[in-house]
């Protein structure tokens, strides 16, 4: 009953699967009619881990040929480890909807995460989280943003938070991970959030200089080390738009392209520093 999937492996970028089978009673699976080409195989099993590290997080490559049939592709599966607990203000009330971040514990760099923005590992209405599906070995738990990444979202932001030792310095602990062992009541408590800014401006026609009535527009944080956007804002009547609870940082706006509009936009950068920002236009063009 496991799902193997397929997926086309073009310049060490994977695409979307294309071909995929599920597992019988012996574990066996088969694809049939693959077309010659290179590929990822691997597969989907959100609570088991990979047991052989190195097809962990991509699969394995195969390169098939023409009317060339490839067997022995072969995964060993065990059970993921859980870290579960809740996110909590001072004041005792639950972070809703709030990311969490499970990071190995020897990994410096502020933009890996398990994670990897998947809504599954969301606080829940109580402020509950599960992260399943991890592997063996040491971890740290976040919540929050650091000073580097900020983000593009529209609740409040909060400062990156670890589960911490009991000590109270604010170091983080170490959690340590067996085969299908579960960690419980990882709790982290937030205090202050991050200063939320806000930008506003009007979204105007190309050709008549006319302000544009509900335009889907997005807003993308401009960084060399992260990337995040936000879209599903629409303009007013008067064109206008206006998106809250930004963090510091350089950003650009744009129309988002829409399947029943030829709008387009060229993107108009700004950047927040310790204030709101007002008076962007964004102007339309027609797309080809």
């Amino acid at each position: 009953g496991i799902m193997v999937v397929l997926q086309k492996s073009n310049s060490g970028q994977i695409e979307a699967p294309v071909l995929k089978a599920t597992s019988d009673s012996t574990g066996a699976y088969r694809i049939t009619g693959v077309p010659a080409g290179s590929y990822r195989v691997a597969p989907v099993a959100p609570s088991l881990v990979v047991s052989d590290l190195t097809y962990r997080r991509l699969g394995k490559a195969v390169v098939v040929g023409e009317s060339e049939s490839i067997e022995g592709i072969d995964f060993s599966l065990t059970p993921g480890a859980v870290i579960t607990g809740k996110v909590m203000l001072e004041d005792g009330k639950p972070v809703i909807e709030e990311r969490v971040m499970v990071l190995p514990a020897d990994d410096t760099s502020p933009r890996t995460s398990f994670s990897l923005g998947n809504p599954a590992f969301q606080t829940d209405d109580r402020g509950v989280y599960r992260v399943y599906g991890l592997a063996p070995g040491k971890y740290k738990v976040a919540v929050g943003e650091n000073d580097q990444a900020g983000s593009v979202t529209r609740r409040p932001s909060y400062k990156r938070t670890f589960y911490s030792d009991i000590s109270g310095r604010g170091e983080a602990k170490i959690i340590e991970l067996q085969e299908g062992g579960e960690a419980r009541d990882i709790d982290i408590t937030l205090a202050a959030t991050l200063p939320g800014y806000a930008v506003s401006g009007v979204i105007l026609d190309g050709e008549s200089n006319e302000p544009l009535a509900n335009i889907r527009f997005g807003i993308q944080r401009i960084s060399n080390e992260h990337s995040s956007s936000i879209s599903g804002a629409l303009s007013t009547a008067s064109g206008a738009f206006r998106l809250e609870n930004l963090s510091a940082g350089k950003y650009g706006a744009f129309i988002l392209s829409q399947p029943t509009s030829d709008l387009r936009s060229e993107v108009v950068t700004f950047e927040i520093v310790d204030h709101d920002v007002s008076g962007l236009t964004i102007t339309s063009a027609k797309g080809a």
